[in-house]
């Protein structure tokens, strides 16, 4: 059944009155009605004290206010470091370039990393890798879970060597292993203390923290996984070796060549806290569902 002209132009007119950005110019929020369809404003009564402009106004309000409030949420360190009023204006510009265009909002936040790398008011190295551990949160969280991992899982291949030749078909074919890992599992080296911020914001409430800036935050390494853990959000701290040998498992390499690359230019007493650390790693890693079926 096709849709009758006059309801699809009604739809269009509505969807355009409902999405007119936000004017930060007066220092307050402002609608700006005198841009709504004209056509469409026709089709609206008034009612009482309120012209046809004041009752779109109602939803064009609404509908900037939801979005705004779900991306503040999505991304509250970055907000903290804005604050409301400036990340606001960033949500309205990053909004307009990138329109919702899903009935659900579960990609809404998901080019604002890429966006706010092109934006010349707010893009600098602190903003950016902020937006990336904000967006990552998010992703751990949202992402659907993979199958459950077992050994069997391992997707290995066995392949000819010295090894073949003693009868360690096995080891071989494990070196030659792929992991899968969960979708939503996402790595994260800080060059500042930010996830130690994120994680006072989220457990204590945006309300709880003073508004953040560039001094706030101290210089400091640090290496993250974050991940769905039982239908939560999760996250661990890992140390610069296994957090290398994470990111050579996703690129993927296979299971022997990533700790062959790990491994390379390592002392003798290197290589042995390495091989000693190998299985803590992943029982720890497997304990906590990094890796998918």
């Amino acid at each position: 059944m096709s849709i009758p002209d006059e309801l699809l132009s009604l739809q269009e007119n509505f969807s355009k009155a409902i999405r007119e950005p936000v004017s930060f110019a007066t220092g307050f929020f402002v609608f700006q009605k005198e841009n709504y369809p004209a056509d469409f404003v026709k089709t609206v009564s008034p009612r009482g004290d309120q012209g046809p402009e004041d009752r779109i106004a109602i939803y064009n309000e609404q509908y900037w206010y939801r979005l705004f409030s779900i991306l503040q949420e999505d991304f509250p360190l970055l907000a903290a470091v804005l604050g409301f009023w400036e990340f606001n204006q960033l949500a309205s510009e990053y909004l307009s370039q990138y329109p919702s265009r899903s009935p659900f909002l579960d990609f809404l936040p998901t080019l604002m990393e890429e966006f706010l790398s092109t934006h010349t008011r707010f893009a600098n190295p602190l903003n950016q890798q902020i937006a990336q551990l904000d967006l990552a949160a998010y992703k751990s969280l949202f992402s659907p879970p993979g199958k459950k991992f077992s050994a069997e899982n391992l997707s290995a291949k066995p392949i000819q060597s010295e090894a073949d030749s003693e009868g360690n078909d096995e080891a071989a074919s494990e070196a030659e292993a792929l992991l899968n890992f969960q979708p939503g599992l996402t790595l994260f080296e800080e060059d500042w203390n930010l996830m130690e911020w994120r994680i006072k914001i989220v457990e204590g409430g945006m309300g709880q923290v003073e508004r953040l800036d560039a001094t706030s935050f101290i210089p400091q390494k640090g290496f993250w996984i974050l991940f769905q853990k039982e239908g939560r959000r999760a996250w661990r701290a890992t140390d610069a070796l296994g957090f290398r040998l994470l990111k050579a498992l996703k690129t993927p390499l296979p299971l022997g060549e990533a700790c062959s690359l790990v491994a390379e230019g390592m002392n003798e007493e290197e290589l042995e806290a390495f091989v000693r650390d190998l299985p803590n790693w992943f029982a720890m890693w497997t304990a906590d569902g990094f890796f998918a079926g």
